[in-house]
């Protein structure tokens, strides 16, 4: 996840005036080996490349929610 785009969502937030921040998307990134049938055959192909991983972990971690883990 582009760094630029967590800055803007998170500035989103601090303005929301009482209203939740959602952004919704495919993006097409698989964060753990559990999402693939062959982790380590796709280690570093788009989607499960190390930057992207760490870029969804970073929105997670600066408490955005994948809604997708809460059901699955």
């Amino acid at each position: 996840m582009d760094p630029a785009f967590l800055e803007y969502v998170k500035s989103l937030e601090k303005n929301k005036e009482n209203k939740p921040v959602i952004f919704c998307g495919d993006l097409n990134v698989r964060i753990t080996a559990d999402d693939l049938a062959r982790p380590k055959e796709n280690v570093g192909n788009k989607g499960f490349t190390d930057e992207e991983r760490e870029g969804i972990q970073n929105m997670i971690d600066a408490g955005f929610v994948d809604t997708f883990r809460n059901f699955y």
